[in-house]
């Protein structure tokens, strides 16, 4: 409990060092945090979750409160057949890829990528990273160079360090493994940091060229590499499903300040503003990557993967799933991660006009590699069909 109230405090009290106005008609009050450099903020965000992950260490556990998948029979059987999974020969073009001919997997992005509190069952815990549970890398944490509070301006440098991270590892072949890397960014630009611009209608121009410089970076730097691209679900996902508790909604002003904190003055207005600079942010994800620049390659290739477009928490039709979400109802829990991931898993091996657009569980849809459709879909595998 001492830790939670330490985590309240320093989140109730750091607008004492700024000079905030809670009386203005502007869409911000928070102008004046700018002022304090962001190397103090970073290192403030790294102190306290070192902290936390050393007091707060977590095991998956029925009984540990946390929102968890619900278990598979013991008599279940992996749905798949392996002998599909693998090439006899490993191949030399990203469009011949089969899943278990993946090497190396790797990610960057936020804390929907550290997985963050996806085992929390209190407020302390939500800084803990539970890395190995990650939606798009889960035990290939090594390689995950995600970042607490990113956002789209850390892409490129998140980038370089998986690089070279990749180069110096022994167990890796750079020039001959195939790679799998998954970027997905957006939860702080829209949440946290749209707001605080002096023109939020530029975060998605910005936005591009930082994910354009990225992917370019990859291709001249990363050989092998099959790159996905995967937009956040939307914020009202998170922010308006129904039967909120009090709980959430304190937690809420603080995790998505722009939309709904006290800070930064967040009325209906503002707050369409924002869902329209989302879609336009989304929007510039898919025209990056599905760019003819990244297409006609034979060892580099970068697929938008949509799953997360049309996201709900109602995904069974019963209401929405409180428990997809963790303890402070802004970060997903392992069962969110779970879904995400077999989400994931499906967009790779569906045809692009037939991506799914939204989570499912893990027990209700599980595509597998087959005998006539057996690689992962780039823009080039057409033969597919």
């Amino acid at each position: 409990m001492h830790k939670s109230l330490i985590f309240i405090g320093i989140f109730l009290v750091s607008p004492i060092f700024c000079d905030v106005d809670l009386s203005s008609d502007k869409f911000t009050n928070l102008k004046s945090y700018a002022k304090i450099p962001a190397v103090f903020w970073r290192a403030l965000v790294h102190v306290q979750q070192l902290w936390l992950n050393m007091n707060s260490r977590r095991r998956i556990s029925s009984e540990s409160g946390a929102n968890l998948l619900e278990p598979f029979p013991d008599n279940f059987s992996f749905p798949c057949d392996t002998k599909e999974g693998r090439s006899q020969k490993r191949p030399t073009s990203v469009h011949k890829l089969r899943p278990g001919d993946i090497d190396i997997i790797g990610a960057i992005g936020d804390s929907l990528t550290t997985a963050s509190g996806a085992l929390s069952s209190r407020l302390g815990h939500m800084f803990t990273e539970n890395r190995g549970l990650a939606w798009n890398i889960a035990l290939g944490v090594g390689f995950n160079t995600a970042e607490i509070g990113a956002i789209t301006f850390d892409l490129p440098g998140m980038a370089q360090v998986l690089v070279e991270r990749m180069k110096k590892d022994p167990r890796v072949n750079f020039e001959k493994d195939w790679k799998m890397v998954t970027i997905a960014i957006g939860a702080n630009d829209i949440c946290s940091y749209v707001c605080s611009l002096d023109d939020p209608n530029t975060l998605p121009e910005k936005h591009g060229k930082n994910l354009l410089e990225t992917l370019r970076y990859f291709k001249q730097n990363l050989p092998r590499a099959f790159i996905n691209v995967v937009s956040k679900p939307k914020v009202s996902v998170l922010l308006d499903y129904r039967e909120k508790s009090p709980k959430c909604e304190i937690l809420q002003l603080g995790m998505c300040s722009c939309f709904s904190g006290l800070f930064f003055n967040a009325t209906a207005e503002t707050r369409k503003w924002f869902n329209e600079i989302e879609d336009r942010y989304i929007k510039v994800e898919q025209e990056v990557a599905k760019s003819n620049e990244f297409r006609g390659l034979q060892d580099f290739a970068v697929v938008y993967q949509p799953f997360g477009l049309n996201t709900s928490l109602n995904i069974d039709g019963n209401g929405d799933d409180r428990a997809l979400l963790g303890y402070d109802c802004f970060h997903i829990s392992q069962k969110g991660h779970s879904y995400s991931g077999i989400s994931l898993w499906n967009n790779l091996l569906q045809a692009e006009q037939d991506k799914q657009t939204s989570w499912n569980s893990p027990h209700k849809q599980f595509i597998c590699p087959s005998v006539k459709h057996p690689y992962l879909y780039t823009y080039e595998v057409t033969h597919h069909r």
